[in-house]
């Protein structure tokens, strides 16, 4: 699997895209399918998409690139991050006068808060406050 070394990365192109496409489906076969333009076969019939896709997946270069990309989408996708966007975004709407958006939001983040719970009105359910008062 040759090719010029990304210095960022120390990957390569091919195996750059076989971390991007392994992590989001987790086939290796798939990841390399996609990275190396093989078809069904490949190229001939030892070089299938399976073989490629293990080699690559066993490379410790390839296997720490995955890693990273994991964490950072765990961190993406964390409860924290998720709630600063939403903070953020619904500020946004806020500023731009677009209130529809910001009550959204700060619905959003109430619920994540866990000051909401949804209660059956029967027709669809209405939301009520959870606020303690002292």
């Amino acid at each position: 699997m040759g090719g010029r070394i990304n210095p960022d990365t120390g990957l390569t192109a091919k195996q750059e895209k076989f971390v991007e496409v392994y992590v989001e489906t987790e086939n290796a076969t798939e990841a390399a399918r996609h990275a190396c333009d093989l078809g069904s076969r490949g190229g001939s019939s030892d070089v299938t998409p399976r073989v490629v896709g293990h080699e690559l997946r066993t490379n410790p270069n390839v296997a720490a690139a995955i890693e990273r990309k994991r964490a950072e989408m765990r961190r993406l996708l964390s409860p924290e991050h998720i709630v600063e966007r939403i903070d953020r975004l619904s500020s946004k709407a806020e500023d731009a006068a677009e209130y529809g958006p910001a009550l959204r939001g700060a619905e959003l983040l109430g619920r994540a808060a866990g000051l909401f719970d949804a209660a059956e009105d029967g027709k669809g359910g209405q939301i009520v406050i959870n606020i303690e008062r002292a």
